[in-house]
């Protein structure tokens, strides 16, 4: 006896898999995030070794541009910020998700074992 997966339980699965697929992004990003920051981090400490006259060079699309270090400064300190906060947001996201999938599995468990897939049910 072949058994057929009712409609509404398939639109189940298929949330709980959209669900898993969004926290993979949020997951992604969040690493990324990470990792600028890290990256921001490191480029801090070398600014801050640098001698004051010294000329600082900032990457724009494919030429460098020269900058003082006090401006560099200022703008890596603020894309660090911005990365933080990114990162705040998204781990709040990412926990709602995680909450959603623990909530859908829970949800499809219970419909599988309590008697959906039943012939006559």
């Amino acid at each position: 006896m072949s058994q057929t997966i009712p409609p509404w339980l398939e639109e189940k699965v298929k949330a709980y898999q959209k669900s898993q697929i969004n926290l993979e992004n949020v997951q992604a990003q969040l690493q990324q995030l990470e990792l600028d920051v890290q990256t921001t981090k490191n480029a801090l400490e070398t600014l801050e070794k640098t001698p004051d006259d010294k000329a600082i060079y900032k990457e724009a699309g494919s030429i460098l541009v020269e900058s003082d270090k006090a401006t560099m400064t200022e703008h890596l300190k603020e894309q660090q910020e911005l990365s933080k906060t990114q990162i705040a947001v998204l781990t709040k996201h990412k926990e709602k998700i995680e909450k959603t999938i623990r909530e859908q599995g829970a949800s499809l468990n219970q419909a599988i074992h309590g008697g959906a897939m039943k012939p006559g049910s």
